[in-house]
């Protein structure tokens, strides 16, 4: 028997504010030609990345929220209306 309680708290629970790729690699003091260095990517892509225009692989998100010194869940990889 599911616990309908439980299952309407899990829906309604606040989304966690998440920080964009730009304003998360501000916070590190990073530049975005120090981050494509860092992270061995061309500029265009990190530029593509920070616009939403792309979603970085998942090997290099991981990398970024390392680099960022983020939990990956931190970062928002979308625009703001959600979409990549």
């Amino acid at each position: 028997m599911r616990n309908t309680t439980t299952d309407q708290m899990s829906l309604e629970r606040p989304e966690k504010h998440r920080i964009s790729l730009e304003e998360a690699r501000e916070h590190a003091k990073l530049t975005q030609a120090q981050t494509c260095r860092m992270l061995g990517v061309p500029l265009s892509s990190l530029i593509k990345w920070e616009r939403g225009e792309r979603i970085p692989s998942v090997d290099k998100a991981i990398e970024l929220a390392h680099l960022y010194k983020l939990k990956l869940d931190d970062i928002n990889f979308c625009r703001s209306n959600g979409k990549a």
